[in-house]
């Protein structure tokens, strides 16, 4: 199974890594998935130069604004998992929130946004 592994998150100096967690161990609470930025691990962290995310577009949507405080201005947001025909709507979403595109890349119909916040 392609997604069949959890994710958990580690903060590093300036940069937001998610890195996989075996979905057997119990660890990174319901569902398999950490609390987003809410996460003890991320908690008292200054801002971020980037953060990635692969996930599907309507949690991406809903953590718009808290990407926006989790990055430093001019960090960047790469935000994947998202087919080609969803990309606009989130893409529209971050504007809306104050991240500027730096690039938009399509491959065998998914996209990837790089987005900066402004």
């Amino acid at each position: 199974m392609l997604f069949a592994r959890a994710m958990a998150a580690a903060a590093l100096p300036t940069m937001l890594l998610a890195a996989p967690v075996s979905a057997h161990t119990g660890e990174g609470g319901a569902g398999g998935f950490l609390a987003g930025f809410a996460h003890p691990l991320l908690r008292g962290q200054q801002s971020f130069d980037l953060v990635t995310a692969n996930i599907l577009p309507r949690p991406l949507i809903a953590l718009a604004p808290a990407m926006r405080r989790a990055l430093r201005p001019g960090g960047i947001a790469v935000l994947s998992g998202l087919l080609n025909h969803q990309a606009h709507q989130v893409r529209a979403r971050y504007h809306a929130a104050g991240f500027r595109l730096l690039s938009g890349r399509r491959h065998a119909g998914w996209t990837v946004l790089a987005l900066q916040r402004r």
